[in-house]
């Protein structure tokens, strides 16, 4: 990696900067703080956080957000490639956004695994328009019988009956439909919606970066959960989202095939004693940084992934 590139943004920024490459899990949660803590700066007052990620969980996306909210005044994350779902909650923690050509945001709807499918995934929001069209649909349905019910009675039936008889008919068509609707799964699926707007609230309310309404439009405005929302769209969502100039573009591009975490502003390597039961450093979920050779970044060991919870952002 170049110092000179890094001493660049350094300098203009004067900030400690961090870099984020893979999933949003809790172990990479944990072992972001013990980074940030172990080698923020008692004079940068800001954290600049190259962020790649295809998403992962909305609780670690939190504690990522929190730490370095908590611990610096100013945040500012810079994307070069895809920061999708559980990424995008991080983003919305902080002041500033810069992104690449290629960069993009995605939708925040949750992610659920699907019953009886390994690794299967389905958006939490298919729940959620599946049940707002079965109601639309039973109304249409209702409204259609009773009318018809009306009209070509010539007033021989009354009205509370057609109501009675169109309010069976349209129970019994829509039956078999409703009966998939699981009570349990639709909970789990408002509170995980619920779970993502608290955590985006909060987060905003500190970084002041999201117009007003964007946050329900990143919940559910959106068609798709890999929908992309590219730097123009960005614009529409956050207050203060801006393309990278030269230096973060350079030292974006040293980044990309960089997995792992860690703070680039040391020269020393500080390698932390790792836990007995991790996970070996093969694990392709491992937070470290990978095994490229760097005189300017400062690392640190730690946890593999733990298996995901059920209910995910990514």
């Amino acid at each position: 990696m170049s110092n000179e590139t890094l001493k660049q943004v350094i300098k203009k920024w004067g900030a400690d900067i961090y870099n984020y490459n893979g999933p949003v899990t809790r172990d990479h949660a944990y072992f972001f703080y013990e980074v940030v803590a172990a080698n923020k700066s008692q004079e940068n007052k800001t954290a600049i956080l190259f962020l790649k990620t295809g998403g992962g969980d909305a609780d670690a996306a939190y504690i990522i957000s929190r730490t370095l909210q908590s611990l610096y005044e100013k945040v500012i994350v810079a994307v070069t490639e895809r920061c999708k779902s559980a990424g995008t909650i991080i983003a919305i923690s902080a002041h500033e956004l810069y992104m690449a050509g290629m960069a993009e945001f995605g939708p925040l709807d949750v992610q659920m695994l699907k019953d009886d499918e390994i690794q299967a995934r389905s958006s939490g929001l298919d729940v959620m328009q599946g049940l707002s069209s079965a109601q639309s649909a039973a109304f249409e349905a209702f409204e259609h019988f009773f009318l018809s019910l009306v009209q070509k009675s010539e007033g021989r039936i009354s009205t509370k009956t057609a109501s009675e008889i169109a309010l069976q008919l349209a129970a019994e068509l829509y039956k078999p439909i409703t009966a998939q609707i699981d009570p349990v799964r639709l909970g789990e699926t408002q509170r995980s919606i619920d779970i993502a707007r608290a955590y985006g609230e909060k987060l905003a309310n500190v970084s002041n970066n999201l117009h007003e309404g964007a946050l329900m439009r990143l919940i559910g405005g959106y068609p798709s959960h890999s929908y992309v929302i590219d730097l123009l769209e960005a614009k529409e969502i956050f207050k203060n989202v801006s393309p990278m100039d030269d230096s973060f573009l350079a030292l974006g591009k040293l980044l990309l095939e960089r997995n792992g975490v860690f703070c680039l502003n040391r020269n020393i390597r500080q390698n932390h004693e790792r836990p007995n039961d991790s996970p070996t450093k093969q694990n392709n979920n491992d937070p470290r940084e990978d095994n490229s050779e760097t005189n300017a970044v400062n690392t640190a060991d730690s946890a593999g992934d733990k298996q995901e919870d059920k209910r995910e952002h990514g």
